[in-house]
């Protein structure tokens, strides 16, 4: 068993402009039953316009803050500023449209103290309900992300002292600021220490095609095209920088094919298929077939892309 016990845990979750949403998800988390480990919530306003009412929070007590920022910092931004502000020694990364499952949470904590160095860790993951692996537990470095081992989302907890000891954050490029990047915070983690990751869902995620705000919805697909094809830029620089475009040359391909398809819904055309020249290796046939969609109406390769992914999830 680990050698200290958890015993705080703060739960961040950012929010702009949802104040509603955000509530179910507050309650999921506050009914958790947790075995002597003192639980708070503490939530990141990101300078809504449509801001949480605070009598609807006044139930909770001081089992849940709000802070509110002045200025729009982003997703990341805002995660950033919580996790320095949250008084617990470890820290859950929760969304505000995705509620945690009942009695998840005590399970996801025995499985983390139950290895023998968790305190070394920055990081830990936990699936949610699209969350898929192979085994039960890995401890995953790089190529498990470069050989896509994981499918779907996963709920990061942080160990706060030894994540803000090794100078992480999530990064903050302004050009993302809205939709995050956090794999590439979770690379360089992998690479460095190994993430602890478990098939254990912690949370059920929000319905992408009826939830607008969140970034798997179609519509998000065009709206913030350019901000998803400069993070597939960032991605691929990074393995260019480390060499892992030779190494895993599958997943540069996979990268540089999301560059080509959100530069084109970007409205691009000319510059995606510059990307199609440069970056990506396919048969003839496959370049041709690619070629040609690069002078579809953006919106025809949006409803295409909506296709290819729910054939492919």
């Amino acid at each position: 068993m680990g050698i200290k016990k958890i015993e705080t845990i703060t739960v961040v979750i950012t929010n702009h402009n949802r104040p509603k949403i955000i509530l179910p998800v507050i309650e999921s988390i506050i009914n958790q039953p947790l075995n002597d480990i003192a639980m708070d919530i503490l939530i990141i306003d990101d300078a809504s316009t449509n801001q949480i009412n605070p009598n609807d929070l006044k139930k909770y007590g001081e089992k849940v803050k709000l802070h509110r920022l002045s200025e729009n910092k982003g997703v990341h931004g805002a995660r950033n500023i919580g996790i320095f502000l949250a008084k617990g020694e470890f820290v859950i990364i929760a969304d505000d449209d995705d509620p945690f499952i009942s009695n998840s949470l005590q399970r996801a904590i025995d499985l983390i103290i139950s290895l023998n160095d968790y305190l070394k860790y920055p990081i830990f993951q936990l699936t949610r309900t699209n969350g898929r692996m192979p085994k039960y537990y890995i401890l995953a470095n790089e190529k498990h992300f470069f050989e896509k081992v994981f499918k779907g989302d996963f709920t990061p907890i942080i160990n706060k002292r030894v994540f803000l000891d090794n100078g992480f954050i999530y990064p903050e490029y302004e050009d993302i600021k809205q939709i995050g990047g956090e794999i590439l915070l979770s690379y360089e983690i992998a690479g460095k220490f190994g993430i602890p990751t478990w098939n254990h869902t912690v949370a059920q995620l929000g319905d992408a095609d009826t939830t607008i705000n969140r970034l798997t919805n179609p519509n998000n697909w065009r709206l913030k095209a350019k901000q998803f094809a400069k993070l597939q830029e960032l991605e691929m620089n990074y393995m260019r920088e480390r060499g892992f475009d030779k190494k895993y040359p599958d997943y540069y391909n996979f990268k540089a094919k999301g560059l080509f398809i959100y530069t084109l819904l970007d409205g691009k055309k000319k510059e995606g298929r510059k990307i199609l020249k440069k970056h990506l290796y396919f048969s003839y046939f496959t370049t041709i077939i690619f070629l040609l969609i690069s002078y579809l109406p953006a919106f025809i390769i949006n409803i295409l892309l909506k296709i290819y992914r729910k054939k492919s999830t």
